[in-house]
């Protein structure tokens, strides 16, 4: 079985939250399965944990070490999607279809890259409208914090 996670799923491997032990679950118990994720990914879990510095709920030095943490798995556990100009038309077209948010829109068509290899990949995301239009996608779907 394969996963595509979107940022808000995976940044619950780095910082403590509800669903955070399935995602641990997920990715701890990779047993040749591929987590795919988004290069946009990169800029949303940086920014997510640099804004809980921000917010006081994690300190500089920790958001350092779970920054380092992360892209040591984006090597290493992960399998990147990049983005391109056919991702950004796809993501256009998206954006225009269902009315998402931009950065939802790179997620899923970053997500309908891997499905023509991996056509029973899971889509996982605790944003419950990204959910929506990725079963609408065909995409099987899992949301961590239920």
């Amino acid at each position: 079985m394969s996963y595509y996670m979107d940022s808000s799923a995976l940044v619950k491997r780095y910082h403590y939250e509800i669903g955070t032990e399935k995602v641990d679950e997920i990715i701890d118990e990779m047993n040749g399965e591929e987590i795919f994720i988004s290069s946009v990914t990169l800029i949303e879990i940086i920014a997510t944990l640099r804004r809980k510095v921000k917010e006081r709920k994690i300190t500089k030095s920790r958001f350092l070490k779970l920054k380092s943490a992360f892209l040591y798995d984006v090597e290493r556990r992960y399998t990147l999607i990049p983005l391109d100009d056919s991702l950004l038309t796809d993501a256009l077209n998206i954006a225009e279809k269902y009315g998402t948010k931009s950065l939802d829109a790179l997620q899923l068509a970053s997500a309908l890259k891997t499905k023509p290899v991996h056509p029973e990949i899971i889509f996982v995301s605790a944003d419950k409208q990204l959910l929506k239009y990725a079963e609408k996608e065909g995409f099987k779907i899992l949301n961590p914090e239920k």
